[in-house]
């Protein structure tokens, strides 16, 4: 199960565990990642107009984009399903909420997506045909699928 795990290092040393994607800001040998959180906490924030953020406001606002934008959510989503999400936040202590953008992600990055349904009717260009030979009429020469 994928989960949220911390850089290791320090800031100008910093390495990503094996296993895990860079969902940060831009450091010395980390690129800045499109999935980053552009909301800092407090500091001024370039996209809210210098405003400062409490750590909620940076995650709620982070999340708002995040879900809000289905070409990032589907580009996550294609990138980050399965991998753990490496950030430079602190991990929480067993019983504390994990606060941190990577975390948030994790769920909607993850979460079982349905199949397209289609209505009775013509089906679209492409759509599977179900097979309906049984198995045991199925003869394999040489033994090998």
């Amino acid at each position: 199960m994928p989960r949220r795990v911390k850089v290791q290092g320090d800031l100008f040393h910093g390495s990503v565990p094996v296993g895990a994607v860079y969902v940060g800001r831009a450091a010395p040998g980390l690129r800045q990642s499109p999935f980053r959180n552009q909301h800092r906490v407090g500091k001024p924030c370039r996209e809210c107009g210098g405003e400062v953020h409490t750590l909620r406001e940076a995650l709620d606002l982070f999340e708002e984009d995040f879900l809000g934008d289905e070409t990032l959510l589907t580009r996550a989503r294609a990138e980050l399903a399965g991998w753990d999400l490496a950030c430079w936040c602190r991990l929480p202590e067993p019983g504390e909420p994990d606060l941190c953008h990577a975390a948030l992600m994790l769920g909607p990055v993850n979460e079982p997506r349905p199949r397209a349904v289609y209505p009775p009717g013509p089906k679209p260009y492409g759509w599977p045909v179900p097979c309906h030979v049984p198995a045991a009429d199925v003869t394999v020469q040489g033994g090998l699928l």
